[in-house]
């Protein structure tokens, strides 16, 4: 049967001058063992025995091992030294340590993982190679130490960590990958822009995966900051169609000049909450978006945030008409209202819903 120690007979050695196993005759057969340096298939003694065939010491090779049968006289366990023990316990308990890493990482972040499944293969491999010498084994643990914290740092520079404010915020983004949570949290959902107007940005449904290059934004529900990890995907993307012809975003850095501001209207994520208008040329840092607009759709101050269902983001209050008259109320085009009817508007410096 197959097993680390041998499928043939084993022994417990406690003196390798002395002990062995002898047979008189026969063969030993249709046994195996897969990994090294319990050679296995024949006779094994102790968890990490090396062994030998016959009295002159002829050493029964791996691929006679694994071939099932060898003809045998007498075998004598011949042990690896305390360090090279030692050194052998080291690299397997190395190997488990990678893989467990690997298993967490291979379907958020495959290309990270992909070199570690390698590096973690050679180890394997060096571990079982018969004859293997101390330096080769200590190579092989740095090797796979050096591979998993390169994965780690790959995992690292590629995971994304971002602090969304409390209750009704926004953080816009855009990436070059495909992108997704990597774990989910209450209230904390990902969408991107179905349509634009002159007074308001529209959301798709709720996303699971982002596409490649297209910017998105992260919502946040919950009464408190929240932060989340924005990671690589192997899934595939969400199909959604977006209004790429107004929702924009550069993976580099970004320069608005005088000229482009000529030609369009631009507008930024302002307090999470809604796009405000940008009133001079900048510039924009990389992973950032924007929504540009033709001057011709107007000239709105701010542009609101409401999911598909019509329901806007980031109102505090609703006003209701009572014998305590506002002081001010104004329009989102900053016109000055008498009697509001239903909508959003600036009511006292702030925006309310009348109903």
């Amino acid at each position: 049967m197959p097993t680390s120690l041998g499928g043939g007979v084993f022994n417990s050695v406690m003196n390798t001058d002395t002990e062995g196993f002898w047979m008189t005759g026969g063969l030993i057969d249709a046994n195996t063992a897969d990994i090294y340096p319990a050679i296995g298939g024949q006779v094994t003694f102790n968890d990490m025995a090396f062994v030998q065939v016959d009295a002159d010491g002829t050493t029964v090779n791996v691929p006679m091992a694994l071939a099932n049968m060898a003809n045998i006289s007498y075998i004598k366990p011949v042990m690896p030294d305390n360090d090279m023990y030692a050194l052998l316990l080291m690299l397997g308990n190395a190997i488990d340590e990678a893989m467990a890493y690997y298993s967490s990482i291979r379907d958020t972040n495959p290309d990270s993982a992909a070199p570690l499944s390698n590096a973690i293969a050679e180890a394997q491999h060096k571990k079982e190679t018969y004859g293997a010498t101390q330096a080769e084994i200590e190579n092989a643990i740095t090797a796979l130490n050096e591979a998993v914290e390169a994965a780690k740092a790959d995992v690292a520079l590629k995971r994304i960590t971002i602090s969304i404010p409390a209750k009704q915020s926004f953080v816009a983004r855009i990436d070059a990958d495909k992108r997704q949570i990597e774990h989910a949290v209450d209230g904390v959902s990902l969408y991107t822009v179905k349509s634009v107007s002159d007074t308001e940005v529209r959301l798709t449904s709720e996303l699971s995966v982002v596409a490649a290059e297209m910017p998105y934004l992260i919502y946040n529900d919950n009464d408190e900051n929240v932060s989340v990890s924005i990671v690589l995907s192997s899934n595939d993307a969400d199909e959604v169609e977006y209004d790429s012809e107004h929702f924009k975003g550069t993976l580099i850095d970004k320069t608005f000049t005088d000229e482009d501001m000529e030609e369009a209207d631009y507008y930024l994520l302002s307090n999470g909450h809604q796009f405000v208008k940008v009133m001079g040329a900048g510039t924009l840092g990389a992973g950032k978006c924007w929504i540009e607009l033709p001057h011709s759709m107007g000239n709105a101050r701010s542009l609101n945030i409401v999911f598909e269902d019509g329901e806007t983001t980031g109102v505090t209050e609703a006003w209701k008409q009572s014998d305590e008259k506002p002081a001010s109320v104004y329009d989102l085009q900053g016109r000055r209202i008498s009697q509001p009817t239903r909508g959003l508007y600036i009511i006292n410096g702030k925006k309310v819903v009348v109903k």
